[in-house]
């Protein structure tokens, strides 16, 4: 994602890569003891309602490393039964 030696460490932080839902967006996760801070900014250049200006700066939220893999746990198990539904019914 980045040439320089900082950017590298970036790379191992990088969080949200799941598909096209997320192309626009640059997300982190970075950990310090027993929180998560995860870092979001969306890379468009409109805000979302229109002629509204975008948002360069980016969202910053702390949580804790429990709650962050229960909720991460809980949507894994609900996108799998998701999918369970999809396959039965082709």
């Amino acid at each position: 994602m980045y040439n320089d030696g900082a950017g590298a460490a970036l790379d191992r932080c990088v969080f949200l890569e799941w598909g096209e839902c997320t192309d626009d967006v640059t997300a982190f996760a970075f950990p310090d003891g027993d929180r998560v801070h995860l870092a979001c900014r969306l890379r468009d250049s409109g805000g979302a309602a229109r002629g509204t200006a975008a948002r360069h700066e980016p969202t910053v939220v702390s949580v804790s490393r429990a709650v962050l893999v229960e909720t991460l746990e809980r949507g894994l198990a609900v996108a799998e039964d998701e999918w369970s539904v999809r396959l039965a019914a082709q």
